[in-house]
C-alpha cells in the first residue's frame, strides 16, 4: 500500500518492496537518497537530522520502527509512544517549509513504517 498524496507531500511506505520501488524512482530522477532512522515520536533533534538530509540529498526516507528487540524484558514496549499521525504531520510541515525553493529542487520525502514481520 503506497499512501501517496499530492506532489510535495509525504509518501507512506509499509513494505521493503515499496521502499525499493520508491527509491528506484528517485534515483531514476537523478536524486540521492538520505535515510533518517527513528523510532517515531519525532522531535526537534529528528527534524534537524531531516533538514541536514534534505541539504545533502534529493530524496529522504524517514523510517519509523519501534523494534521490540531493543527493549529488555523489564522495559515496557507497550508504553513507548506511537505517534504516527503526528509524525506524518511534522513531515508534511517540513515539506511546506521547503516550498519557497523551486519545485525541482525540493526534496521528496517518504516515511517507511514497517511491521516486525517486514
Amino acid at each position: 500500500m503506497d499512501d501517496t498524496a499530492a506532489d510535495n507531500s509525504v509518501t507512506v511506505l509499509h513494505t521493503v518492496k515499496q521502499v525499493r520501488a520508491w527509491t528506484a524512482k528517485q534515483r531514476a530522477l537523478g536524486k540521492t537518497i538520505g535515510l533518517v532512522p527513528t523510532m517515531g515520536a519525532l522531535h526537534a533533534g529528528h527534524l534537524r537530522l531531516i533538514r541536514v538530509a534534505a541539504e545533502k540529498s534529493g530524496a529522504i526516507v524517514v523510517s519509523i520502527f519501534v523494534n521490540p528487540a531493543q527493549f529488555a524484558p523489564h522495559e515496557d514496549l507497550d508504553k513507548y509512544p506511537r505517534t504516527l499521525a503526528d509524525d506524518i504531520s511534522k513531515l508534511e510541515q517540513f515539506q511546506l517549509r521547503q516550498q519557497p525553493q523551486p519545485s525541482s529542487s525540493m526534496p521528496s520525502v517518504a516515511v517507511f513504517v514497517p511491521t516486525v514481520s517486514e
